[in-house]
Parts: C-alpha cells; sequence; structure tokens
C-alpha cells in the first residue's frame, strides 16, 4: 500500500460524500492516523466536519500537483522538486508549545487578546520573526486565518516521518 494507490482510490468516487459512505460501509469509526494521534491533531480526516476537505485536498489538489512534479512531502513526487507541499496544523503547533489552541477565534476582545497573546509567546519562545502590519493582520482577523497561516512558518518538531507517513501522510507541527 502506498499513498498513489490510497489517493487513487478515493478518486474512484465521484464525491467527497461519495467517498465517506464507501468508507463507512467497512466502519462507522473516524479512523485516526498515526500522525493525527502523535501530533494531536484536533480532528480526523474523516471527521463529518472535514472529509470533504480530505477529499477535495487529495483527488483534486495533490494528486494533479504529484503527477505534475511537485512533492508532496513524504508522500509523492520528485525529491528534488524545488515545490514541496507539506501538512500542518496550527493547533499541533500550540499544543506542541504547550499553549492550547482555544480562544484565539472570533470576534470578542478576549479572542483578540488570545490572538496577540500567540504572537508574543511565538516570538519571544519560537523565535517568530513577523513584521508589525503582518502582526497586526493576524491579531485583527478573527477567524485565526492569518495567524494560522504565519504559525505554520515555524519549523516543525519532526522531520523524520515514520514509515507510516508513506501511506497515510504527516502533519509537520
Amino acid at each position: 500500500m502506498d499513498w498513489s494507490k490510497s489517493v487513487e482510490w478515493m478518486a474512484g468516487f465521484r464525491t467527497p460524500r461519495d467517498w465517506r459512505r464507501g468508507v463507512r460501509t467497512v466502519t462507522r469509526k473516524e479512523p485516526r492516523r498515526l500522525t493525527d494521534r502523535a501530533s494531536a491533531t484536533p480532528l480526523a480526516s474523516m471527521n463529518l466536519r472535514i472529509f470533504k476537505q480530505t477529499w477535495t485536498a487529495m483527488v483534486e489538489l495533490l494528486q494533479p500537483l504529484a503527477k505534475a512534479g511537485v512533492r508532496i512531502e513524504p508522500l509523492a513526487g520528485p525529491r528534488d522538486s524545488r515545490v514541496v507541499v507539506a501538512e500542518g496544523c496550527p493547533a499541533s503547533i500550540l499544543k506542541r508549545g504547550g499553549d492550547t489552541s482555544r480562544g484565539y477565534k472570533g470576534k470578542d476582545a478576549s479572542n483578540r487578546d488570545r490572538r496577540r497573546e500567540i504572537l508574543e509567546i511565538a516570538h519571544h519562545q519560537w523565535g517568530l520573526r513577523i513584521s508589525e502590519s503582518v502582526a497586526d493582520r493576524c491579531i485583527d482577523g478573527t477567524a485565526g486565518d492569518d495567524l494560522d497561516a504565519v504559525l505554520l512558518t515555524l519549523d516543525p518538531l519532526v522531520t523524520v516521518p515514520p514509515a507510516e507517513a508513506l501511506v497515510e501522510g504527516w502533519v509537520f507541527s
């Protein structure tokens, strides 16, 4: 079993919902990958809230990129590719640093304060360097998307994933 076989199987389903139905004929559980357990991701890739993203990313984004010569780390594509795509999880990055991913997404002043606190922690404890304008966008962004993107620029803790990652992927957090 390898990633290319998995994604070919997924692509055999017409829609993300058809894929989820197919998996649910085998198991009603939401299986967590080794990387989900190791990185403490908040949701399994089959979770009702994100299964469409999982299928779409794998079938409509990553598979064509790999076929075009882009490296999908650690799954597919040439090792010498100048373009590399890797999976990350901002919540896992915060957990890795001993923090929580709770409370920063939202419109309240407390959410805004939490976003500012996370940036300060990332700067002082993890060495994050960003411009004041980017920091302002992170603090002002109520959905947390800008802050999430900035957190994903930090160096990952684990850089050599285990063998299972060649099939199921790896969250670099």
